[in-house]
């Protein structure tokens, strides 16, 4: 197993770390104490549910450990294919992929935080 670089370790504290910051950062866009934000919408757009900002915080939480999944698959690339564990892409490629599959959680992470949080203020307006 080669050495990590010091790039490779910023980028995968940053995705590991980032969903949760962005999570928090959006909580506290929310008035203190506030019990009775939108948090579900049904398909007619009418609000089905109402909660606590803070029910949002295991969803960057549940994103931040799926990174730090792929970052050990990222660690341990070379373990994973010795032992038949990674097929039909090189020990390169998966490298690749699993930087980007971090990148991609990230943004989709901010973007739901961010669409739930205009919805949601909207709403409360």
């Amino acid at each position: 197993m080669r050495p990590p670089r010091v790039l490779d370790v910023v980028f995968w504290l940053a995705v590991i770390v980032l969903p949760a910051i962005a999570c928090l950062a959006t909580i506290l866009l929310f008035p203190p104490g506030a019990t009775n934000v939108p948090m579900h919408w049904n398909a007619a757009g009418d609000i089905d549910g109402y909660g606590s900002p803070w029910t949002m915080l295991p969803f960057g939480m549940i994103m931040g450990a799926t990174n730090a999944l792929l970052a050990a698959c990222y660690a341990f690339n070379d373990f994973l294919y010795d032992h038949g564990l990674v097929h039909n892409i090189s020990r390169k490629g998966a490298l690749i992929l699993y930087r980007v599959l971090a990148a991609f959680i990230v943004i989709v992470t901010v973007g739901v935080l961010v669409f739930w949080a205009s919805q949601a203020m909207a709403a409360m307006a």
